[in-house]
């Protein structure tokens, strides 16, 4: 099989951003002067973003290097629209910005509308004075990612009575009852453990499954479950943004964890794996 993206049919071309997808813009220190340089700039900086992932998905060596599993998708022809960006002053390089950019592939679904393909991240170290932008990978710097920084919450579940399914013995729903709020604090615990320690960026260089692009950082509890002599297991849901205009955020992560809740004393988790949903 022939991975990456055919470079003779495959061109990006920015389309309209629609309404319903994610998008807006965030700033560090000295926002005014941010803005004052993206109103300049904007057009330059996201032509630079569309030529870095152009090379990143159609180059052979940069295919062989960053994308060893993507290949030519049916229906994805190189339409894209922007998403997020974030701008803030380089702490290494006063004078420049350092601005990202979520560049979204698009292809149409089986209803015909447009939807989400891949979601990528691409990060310029830009020189306002110039209006030129140094392509940044994920991991050649410490610079951590702002956009793919989730701010976690926990939706839908309140209480051990609304877990939508799970089974847990009388006695440990006696004990889940008496100590949840404890509960709940340990399971965005191990919520932001298990993202944070196991999932892609988004940039190219650092883009698999999960992505935490896709993630709005909004999770909740589907099951508890419990037995004689064994832990606690439970599953995490973690919702995505709308990938299409009839869709409303949807479940794209689980994730098992075993929960240790004794009847007096700190209560523990162990992470055991994450899978599609």
């Amino acid at each position: 099989m022939k991975y990456g993206f055919d470079p003779e049919l495959f061109q990006l071309q920015r389309i309209p951003t629609p309404d319903w997808a994610v998008q807006g813009v965030t700033y560090g220190e000295r926002q005014a002067e941010l803005e004052k340089i993206l109103e300049i700039s904007s057009d330059d900086i996201v032509r630079q973003a569309q030529d870095f992932l152009q090379w990143a998905l159609t180059d052979p060596t940069a295919v062989a290097k960053f994308q060893p599993f993507s290949y030519y998708s049916e229906g994805v022809n190189g339409n894209y629209f922007v998403g997020r960006q974030h701008l803030e002053f380089s702490s290494e390089q006063s004078s420049r910005i350092l601005v990202e950019t979520e560049l979204i592939l698009t292809r149409l679904n089986y209803k015909n509308l447009l939807s989400v393909y891949q979601r990528h991240l691409v990060t310029l170290l830009w020189d306002p004075a110039t209006k030129q932008g140094q392509s940044i990978l994920a991991h050649d710097t410490n610079y951590d990612s702002q956009i793919s920084n989730l701010k976690f919450k926990l939706v839908k579940t309140l209480t051990v009575g609304e877990i939508a399914r799970g089974k847990p013995t009388d006695e440990d729903r006696l004990t889940l009852e008496r100590r949840w709020p404890e509960v709940l604090a340990c399971l965005q615990e191990a919520a932001m453990e298990a993202v944070n320690d196991g999932s892609g960026s988004g940039h190219v260089d650092d883009n698999f499954f999960p992505s935490r692009l896709e993630l709005t950082g909004e999770y909740y509890i589907s099951d508890i479950n419990s037995g004689d002599n064994s832990p606690m297991t439970v599953m995490l849901h973690f919702l995505s943004h709308a990938d299409s205009g009839d869709q409303q955020h949807d479940g794209y992560l689980g994730y098992d964890l075993a929960l240790n809740v004794p009847e007096d004393g700190p209560l523990t988790y162990e992470l055991w794996g994450s899978s599609s949903i």
